[in-house]
């Protein structure tokens, strides 16, 4: 069993979408909604998220939240 935290027990950080979620189980997520999972810890961590992402962050983007890098709407035109 993967386990994330200090030995207190202390949790990880979880962002879903672009927030943050307390007391989140990994497990109540379809592993097939997963865009991409990003895991931050030390001193990248509290870099990113400040004191909150002491004990590690887990970054969750889900495929119904991805943005395309480009879309037809978002270019520019060119004359």
């Amino acid at each position: 069993e993967m386990k994330f935290g200090d030995k207190a027990g202390n949790q990880p950080l979880y962002v879903v979408d672009g927030k943050t979620i307390d007391n989140f189980n990994i497990s109540n997520i379809d592993p097939k909604t997963i865009e991409s999972l990003n895991v931050f810890k030390d001193a990248k961590a509290t870099a990113l998220y400040g004191a909150k992402g002491a004990n590690g962050v887990i970054v969750i983007v889900t495929k119904k939240n991805k943005i395309p890098e480009k879309t037809p709407e978002l270019q520019e035109k060119k004359e």
